[in-house]
Order: structure tokens, then C-alpha cells, then sequence
């Protein structure tokens, strides 16, 4: 299992774990992500993202480092999991939108700062999820934000 992990994150995720000037780990790449799930929000919903801004990037802390694992159930998340692995774990960025934008309605009504409690109470849903992306983000992102995700 650790081979995989470190397979993963050297060949797959180079940036998501970089050594900092002091030698000690610091999460480039995670910081990143957050910064690019915040733009395709922007960018695809302008009222979520404006709704989510005074949480900050760290609402999305738990999805992006975990590629979604922190949320059941399992064969869902493996379902996932193929998605991300055939087409590049990148789009774990659009998966982790998809899934803040796939409650939107619960989301807008608590008038946001939940959204870790709301995902929570919702069950992954791969094929939901997946075709989201394909359907309803990719098409409306600019090709400089996807081509930074890439």
C-alpha cells in the first residue's frame, strides 16, 4: 500500500507534497488546489464562489488532500477513483466543485459556512459526480483555467 501511495504522489501529484527552505514538508500543490477549485467556482458559479470566499481555501482542505476519500461510500469513492486515475488525478479539482455545486441549493439556503456539514450528510454519488464535470464544468471553463488544472 505504501509503494502505491508513493507511486501516486511521485508520478501522479509531483507538486502536491514539496519540500520547503527549511527542509520540512509544505503543501504547494495542496495550496494550489484550493486555489483552482476556488476559480472553476468562480468561474462556472459566481454566487457560490462569492458565498464561499469569507471561509476561504480551506474549506476545501479535506477533498483536495484526500482525493475525496473522507467521504463514504466506498465503492462510490472507487468508482471515483477509476475516473480520476484513467483521465489524471488533476481533475480531482473539478470532481471537488462538482461535489460543492452538486449542493448548491442546501448550500445557498444555510447561507454557506456549512459546507463540510452538508457534504457530509451527502453520500458520493461517482456517476452524478463524473458526468457533472463532463456536462456542466468542463464546457464552461476558460482554457487558461483548464489549462492550468492540466
Amino acid at each position: 500500500a505504501f509503494y502505491c501511495l508513493k507511486k501516486l504522489i511521485n508520478a501522479h501529484l509531483p507538486s502536491f507534497v514539496q519540500k520547503g527552505n527549511t527542509g520540512s514538508a509544505i503543501s504547494g500543490g495542496k495550496t494550489e488546489g484550493f486555489r483552482l477549485v476556488q476559480q472553476v467556482l468562480k468561474e462556472v458559479d459566481p454566487n457560490v464562489y462569492s458565498l464561499l470566499q469569507k471561509d476561504g481555501p480551506e474549506i476545501f482542505n479535506q477533498y483536495t488532500f484526500s482525493l475525496n476519500a473522507c467521504s463514504p461510500p466506498l465503492d462510490e469513492l472507487v468508482s471515483l477513483w477509476d475516473f480520476l486515475f484513467a483521465y489524471g488525478v488533476h481533475l480531482n479539482v473539478l470532481v471537488t466543485a462538482a461535489r460543492v455545486l452538486l449542493v448548491k441549493k442546501q448550500l445557498l439556503s444555510s447561507g454557506g459556512g456549512t459546507l463540510p456539514q452538508i457534504l457530509k450528510k451527502e453520500p458520493l454519488n461517482a456517476k452524478r459526480i463524473i458526468t457533472f464535470v463532463m456536462m456542466n464544468i468542463i464546457p464552461e471553463l476558460s482554457p487558461e483555467l483548464f489549462r492550468q488544472i492540466s
